[in-house]
């Protein structure tokens, strides 16, 4: 049982392997921490309309890394220790890695957190991408479940010029936040489904991406269940 960084760093995968033994991460008592947040613990919230009748620009805020998470391991490195631990499997193996909170950040209307989740699973498919590439029978497949709220969107609206002619202020529906980039851009997101609590799903598209033996399955319009067939087919069950 592991429960930092450094213990996850220090398991001997060779002698783990070896005795047939497991290794165990418990990194926290519920849901970690994500791994940015919103500078002052900015986030988003609904646009204010002033007494002019004009929307009060949202403040601009930058992401920056989440004080909270100490000294937990990233899920990368989750990921590249779990591949070390699996590799020896004689029959091949099954991992599935999950940035959860990249959908429990979108709820909450947190776009640092999830934005931060997001570059935590790309980092995490880039060690899965290093491995097939070293090992060219391992199928990658990256996937979600289902979309979410956030939306880039312009500011102020394409439609501002409306306000005129509509006596109404053109502004996104539910909740804004306006982030800046790393690039000094700044980037307005809006959430669309809730404007006073947790946002919800959406029943948009979403895409598949693979690579590996079995990759030219995951093509065109897709059903989830076809996702399982492709993986059952790729493990030989």
């Amino acid at each position: 049982v592991v429960r930092n960084a450094d213990e996850l760093t220090a398991v001997d995968t060779a002698a783990t392997a070896k005795s047939g033994g497991k290794v165990l991460g418990l990194f926290g008592a519920s849901t970690l921490p994500t791994e940015w947040a919103g500078d002052g613990g900015k986030t988003s919230k609904p646009v204010e309309i002033g007494a002019d009748n004009k929307p009060v620009e949202p403040e601009v805020f930058a992401c920056v890394p989440n004080p909270d998470f100490g000294t937990r391991p990233t899920l990368e490195a989750m990921t590249r220790k779990a591949l070390e631990l699996l590799e020896p499997a004689a029959d091949g193996f099954f991992l599935m890695v999950e940035s959860a909170s990249i959908d429990k950040q979108a709820h909450a209307g947190n776009p640092c957190g999830e934005i931060g989740e997001i570059r935590a699973l790309d980092d995490a498919v880039k060690a899965a991408l290093e491995y097939q590439a070293r090992h060219p029978d391992t199928l990658v497949m990256v996937a979600s479940d289902h979309g979410h709220a956030p939306q880039i969107v312009p500011w102020p609206s394409l439609f501002a010029g409306l306000e005129a002619l509509t006596g109404h202020p053109q502004v996104p529906a539910g909740k804004v936040a306006r982030v800046r980039t790393p690039e000094a851009g700044v980037m307005t997101i809006s959430y669309g489904t809730n404007q006073y609590y947790l946002e919800e799903h959406t029943g948009t598209q979403v895409p598949l991406y693979a690579k590996g033996p079995g990759s030219e399955r995951a093509a065109g319009l897709l059903r989830q269940g076809d996702v399982f067939e492709i993986l059952r087919a790729a493990l030989g069950l």
